[in-house]
């Protein structure tokens, strides 16, 4: 999730038109190769509920209680790991003051917020 928020910040210098969705391919894949080993690639929740549960509908016993009930895990570890991510990346790394989800000490509105980033919104207020 870092790196997709820092691919995507407005305040960075963007990668070549086209290159974007290869860079986070493969941040991807460097993740399932790190950890796909132990965890069984357990990235997308979607990826690993779909066949437990087709497994399930088809009558086989244990798919939701086998290895200590881990079929939570990847459901809701990408999940609590894709919010960490963007809010550390929002915290530590995003430019301070600026932030997607307003400015710090000013005063701005939470609605005055529009999807380009706060960023164009404190240009606008300072060119006023």
């Amino acid at each position: 999730m870092l790196i997709v928020c820092s691919l995507g910040d407005n305040n960075n210098s963007a990668p070549p038109k086209g290159v974007t969705p290869i860079l986070v391919g493969g941040a991807v894949l460097s993740i399932g190769l790190s950890f796909g080993t132990s965890c069984g690639y357990a990235i997308n929740p979607a990826r690993d509920f779909a066949p437990r549960l087709a497994t399930a509908l088809l009558g086989y016993d244990d798919v939701f209680i086998a290895d200590n009930y881990y079929f939570w895990i990847p459901i809701v570890g990408p999940i609590i790991g894709a919010i960490l991510g963007a809010v550390t990346y929002l915290v530590f790394i995003e430019q301070p003051g600026i932030s997607c989800i307003g400015q710090k000490g000013s005063d701005l509105d939470p609605s005055d917020i529009v999807s380009n980033g706060a960023s164009e919104i404190e240009l606008e207020k300072t060119a006023a």
